[in-house]
């Protein structure tokens, strides 16, 4: 860590998200500022196993996947914001309002329109 801004490596990251491979998509946080901002990395190689039908002349990560992976690293801000680590209670909402969704791919056109929402259940 420098100047406060924290980075995660990916067994600190599986602390805090359930998500294993293939379905964690979260290889590496490189800058957060709990509350304001989070910059994550996916490594994927063309050996990705979308890759063979998501176009094979021209690979392309399926939309669907980088969504899932703005929620992945979403849900860390959350819980890093709010100074907690998950629980089996803990649900976080995430959404990309429609003029954004489809040009969520880009990383500038992202920014700034992502929300995540934490949820906990009431106390029975």
């Amino acid at each position: 860590m420098s100047d406060g801004v924290r980075t995660m490596d990916v067994n600190e990251i599986m602390t805090y998200l359930p998500h294993r491979y293939p379905f964690l998509l979260v290889d590496r946080i490189v800058a957060v500022e709990p509350g304001k901002s989070i910059r994550g990395i996916k490594n994927v190689t063309i050996n990705e196993p979308f890759f063979q039908g998501h176009f094979p002349a021209y690979p392309v990560m399926p939309g669907v996947l980088v969504i899932e992976a703005l929620a992945q690293v979403a849900a860390i801000l959350s819980h890093l914001t709010a100074d907690s680590k998950p629980d089996s209670r803990s649900l976080i909402f995430f959404a990309v309002p429609r003029s954004s969704a489809s040009s969520a791919a880009s990383a500038s056109s992202t920014r700034g329109h992502t929300s995540a929402t934490r949820l906990r259940p009431r106390p029975s």
